[in-house]
Order: C-alpha cells, then structure tokens, then sequence
C-alpha cells in the first residue's frame, strides 16, 4: 500500500507582509488623529464653559459687594442699638471691665478675644 500525500493550499488574502504593516500603520495614524480631534473639541467645549463662568462671576461681583455693605451696616452697633430702641428693649451692652473670665474644665483660662463674652461666674 503506498501512502498518499494530499497537498493543502494555504489560502490567499491577497495581503503581503507589507500590506499588513501598512494597514496597521494607517490604523494607528486613524485611532491617534481621531483622539487629537476629540481632545481639541473637549477643549473648545471646556473654554467656552469658563467663558460663561467668567462672566457669570463679573455679573456677581457688584450684588456681593453690595450685600457685603449692607451686612456691615446691619452688624454696626449704631444699627443694632437702633434697632434695640425701635422694639422697646432695654438692653445695656457690658463694658470689658464687666466681663467675668470662667475657667474651662481643664482649668485654663482663655484670652477674651477667643471665646464670646460671659456673664456667668464659677
């Protein structure tokens, strides 16, 4: 019995070695250009958000500085003392020399500029 050899042909794609590294480098140049395109877009989109932001700040600026202004006026003690009038309340505001100094729980005493005024004695 002989032995039969049975010759399989390798199929052609028509790519030589060549072809596929060109594809491959054309592939490469494609997937880098559309992400360059998509980072300048993200940056136009994002420029054009701080544009708004900007001006939406400018516009704020005046209205803060207004209620800053009116805040201080409030808080003056003129006002506070008007307004102490104008709602028939006797209030006598403390002199320093009236403050008491309480000693904390650890027995320290604190500056009077770091905790509000006390009229309570230990």
């Amino acid at each position: 019995m002989r032995a039969r050899t049975i010759a399989v042909a390798q199929p052609d794609f028509g790519m030589t070695r060549l072809g596929w590294k060109v594809s491959a480098v054309f592939g490469v140049f494609l997937v880098l250009g559309l992400s360059c395109l998509w980072l300048q877009n993200r940056v136009v989109e994002v420029s054009y958000q701080v544009k708004g932001l900007e001006q939406e700040i400018s516009e704020l600026n005046p209205r803060i500085v207004g209620l800053e202004s009116e805040l201080a006026r409030m808080k003056s003690p003129s006002a506070i003392k008007g307004r102490l009038l104008d709602n028939e309340i006797n209030m006598v505001i403390p002199f320093p020399e009236h403050e008491v100094h309480v000693k904390d729980g650890f027995g320290i005493t604190r500056r009077p500029s770091a905790r509000p005024r006390s009229r309570e004695a230990s």
